[in-house]
């Protein structure tokens, strides 16, 4: 949602497709850190409606050099996941750009700022 020259992954995705490498992207469906009671095994606080949910893996899978997306540890999460891969299209530049202006409006945070 921010992206500066500390945390921006399209660099790192450029050089792994040069290399023919597979990308495994994690904490897709993140927020940002917890800022109140975790109500879920992670230690960030999850997307948890299916729409969201869908709208953050379809945009980390749409991402040219990703090949895989790993689950969140808790398990009440999963069936979102599941769902949102089972039913996934890969999304177009409006459609990416969209997503990111949603997450800016909803103030969600990179876990790795620095």
């Amino acid at each position: 949602v921010n992206p500066n020259p500390v945390n921006d992954f399209k660099k790192i995705l450029q050089i792994t497709r040069d290399k023919n490498i597979g990308v495994t992207a994690i904490k897709a469906i993140s927020k940002h850190r917890w800022k109140s009671t975790p109500t879920y095994k992670t230690w960030y606080e999850p997307l948890d409606k299916q729409e969201l949910v869908n709208q953050a893996v379809w945009f980390t899978l749409s991402q040219d050099g990703v090949t895989t997306y790993s689950l969140p540890c808790d398990v009440r999460l999963w069936p979102l996941v599941l769902n949102a891969v089972k039913r996934y299209k890969k999304l177009n530049a409006e459609e990416l750009e969209k997503i990111v202006n949603l997450a800016r409006e909803n103030e969600y945070q990179p876990l790795f700022p620095e």
